[in-house]
């Protein structure tokens, strides 16, 4: 692939070299436009390094690939298919998922979420370790089985999600309404639980 503009160590692709449908390819360094990836299919590859953010990902679809301190922040998913992905130190800051993102499947490592917003999609027994959700939205989302682990949850919401079985480990500043998700088997630690009761007004004697 030929390339061009180098700006200090950030390689940026020739708009006019848009990447095919690929497998099994590295992408190190790279800054991408909307046409670089609109509409294509890509199979057991790997970004590292790469801005992807500000940019419409429209109908481009990803399978079992890894995405490794890559920034998509601002970046638009819409029609775009995620399944068996893997986030690893990302910045997604203000990413949206929705039931459009057909077959949505992924898991996140160490990344910054906040206002991301995740709306009726299907996140079961998915792993989110040492994330930032901070004002990040859940919304309809079945995150059932889920595993939660040393993330920020800061005026996060989760709204009529069902939450059975789901595991919260060594969370900062969670709270879960109860009333309006499914809670049954859910697994805090007992600092959220002191935090949903002070929030529902209850006292501990």
């Amino acid at each position: 692939m030929e390339l061009s503009n180098i700006y200090g160590d950030l390689l940026l692709i020739n708009q006019k070299n848009i990447i095919t449908d690929e497998v099994g390819q590295s992408y190190q360094a790279l800054s991408f436009s909307t046409n670089n990836l609109r509409g294509k299919e890509l199979y057991k590859c790997t970004f590292t390094n790469c801005i992807i953010s500000e940019i419409d990902l429209v109908d481009s679809k990803y399978y079992n690939t890894t995405f490794t301190n890559c920034n998509f922040s601002n970046s638009k998913y819409s029609t775009t298919q995620f399944r068996d992905v893997t986030f690893i130190g990302c910045k997604l800051i203000g990413a949206g998922y929705s039931e459009k993102n057909l077959a949505f499947s992924a898991n996140f490592t160490e990344c910054d979420l906040r206002y991301a917003e995740f709306s009726g999609i299907n996140l079961s027994k998915k792993i989110f370790q040492r994330c930032r959700f901070d004002t990040a939205r859940f919304v309809n989302c079945n995150l059932r089985g889920s595993k939660f682990s040393e993330s920020s949850f800061q005026n996060t919401i989760f709204h009529k999600c069902n939450l059975q079985s789901a595991v919260f480990s060594e969370s900062e500043y969670l709270f879960i309404n109860p009333v309006e998700n499914k809670i049954e088997n859910t697994s805090i630690d007992i600092m959220t639980a002191g935090h949903i009761i002070d929030q529902f007004g209850f006292n501990i004697d």
